[in-house]
This record gives structure tokens, sequence and C-alpha cells, in this order.
């Protein structure tokens, strides 16, 4: 097993980025990008389609099965 130690931010930018839903009203969203070489030998490419599954505590993101 591949462990990145990463840390969740604020989404960048201004006011444009708040939530706008009236029981988050002007907080500012989380965000977690991800770009290192531990996708690509966990099989993700570019392009390909993703589920990312929330728990309490557990986010879990797995390629998107693509039915022709």
């Amino acid at each position: 097993m591949q462990i990145r130690r990463m840390t969740v931010t604020y989404k960048p930018g201004a006011n444009g980025y708040l939530f706008k839903c009236p029981i988050y009203a002007g907080k500012q969203k989380p965000m977690l990008r991800i770009t290192n070489r531990f996708l690509l030998s966990s099989g993700f490419r570019v392009g390909d389609p993703v589920e990312v599954a929330y728990e309490n505590n557990i986010i879990t993101i797995t390629k998107a099965l693509v039915i022709n």
C-alpha cells in the first residue's frame, strides 16, 4: 500500500468560492488536490472516470467501470 500525507486546504479564490447554501453560508469550501506519480502507479490515467465514496473519516477513490 502506498501512503501519501496531504492536507485539506481551502479552495483557492475569493467570495466566488464560498458556500451559498444557508447552512454553510460564508464558509470556504475545503479542497484536496491529488497530483503525483502514485496515481500512475495505481493505474489512473488522464481522462479516466472515477468514483469517490465518502464515509466518516474515509474517502475512497475508485476507477469507474465504463460499459460500452
